[in-house]
């Protein structure tokens, strides 16, 4: 089973960071719709809102020049990656543990992760995980509800129940 809704993709900035692009974050705003009953697309203030905050945070940790590292994370899903970043104790023997060690070092907290997750029904989880890593001192903003695409549009988002959520996609409509 298979829930569908659409998705808004549009860009809010392009910045350089360091030597490289941040690139063209585009955001995806859902709502709800019945898999044979598409509605017209709309913009979900809230998340627009929560997109701002986030930009916000990110530029002031740029600006401050907190960030001495940068890591990407597209796709963030459950936040397993940062984890392995910011709390390698949970998962010896990880090669990404080795690599971040080789990277980054150990004081993490000039490592600045950003983390994009389109999946909805992972905002609550990676909400409160990027309050605590913050709160620990770990640089990490998260887009929640958010893609990152080559185009600005509509596009359909959908998520695979048997996947518990996890499995997801966009297609072009």
């Amino acid at each position: 089973m298979a829930l569908f809704g659409w998705v808004v993709v549009s860009t809010l900035l392009g910045w350089w960071v360091g030597a490289g692009v941040l690139g063209a974050l585009n955001t995806i705003n859902i709502s709800s719709c019945a898999p044979t009953v598409f509605r017209r697309p709309h913009y979900n203030k809230e998340v627009i809102q929560r997109h701002e905050e986030q930009l916000d945070i990110l530029k002031k940790l740029i600006e401050d020049g907190t960030c001495a590292y940068f890591y990407f994370d597209f796709g963030t899903n459950l936040a397993v990656s940062l984890r392995k970043l910011y709390q390698p104790q949970y998962y010896p023997g990880a090669p990404l543990v080795d690599m971040f060690q080789e990277k980054f070092g150990e004081n993490r907290s000039q490592v600045c992760s950003v983390g994009f997750e389109p999946g909805a029904t992972h905002t609550p989880w990676l909400s409160r995980l990027q309050t605590a890593y913050r709160k620990a001192g770990w640089p990490t903003v998260i887009f929640t509800e958010t893609a990152l695409s080559h185009m600005n549009g509509i596009m359909l988002f959908f998520n695979i129940e048997s996947y518990a959520g996890s499995g997801s996609s966009v297609m072009d409509v």
